[in-house]
C-alpha cells in the first residue's frame, strides 16, 4: 500500500478547511456553493484546490459582502499549512489577495 503524495495531502486540507468555513456558516451555504459547483462547473468541492477560481466566483457572486467573512474563515482554517506553495497560491485566488 502506497502513501498519498503531497498534491493528494495538501488537497484533502483544503477541501476540509473549506468545508469546515461554509459550515459553520451554515448547512444552506455549503448546499448552495456545492450545487453552483456541479451545476456551473461540474465539479465539487474537492475539486476547488486546482480550480480557486470557482470558488473565488461562487462567493463574489452569490454571498456579495459575506464573501469576506467566509474567505476569512478559510484562511483561518489553512494558517497552519499556508507556509506551503499550493495552499498560499489557492488563499490568494480564492480571498482576491
Amino acid at each position: 500500500m502506497s502513501l498519498p503524495d503531497d498534491h493528494t495531502i495538501t488537497k484533502v486540507l483544503v477541501f476540509f478547511a473549506v468545508e469546515k468555513a461554509l459550515r459553520e456558516i451554515n448547512d444552506t451555504v455549503f448546499e448552495k456553493v456545492t450545487e453552483i459547483l456541479k451545476k456551473k462547473y461540474n465539479c465539487y468541492l474537492y475539486d476547488c484546490y486546482d480550480h480557486p477560481e470557482y470558488l473565488n466566483q461562487i462567493l463574489k457572486n452569490y454571498f456579495g459582502n459575506s464573501f469576506v467573512v467566509i474567505t476569512d474563515k478559510i484562511k483561518k482554517y489553512l494558517a497552519e499549512y499556508s507556509d506551503r506553495t499550493k495552499v498560499n497560491q489557492f488563499i490568494k485566488v480564492v480571498c482576491n489577495e
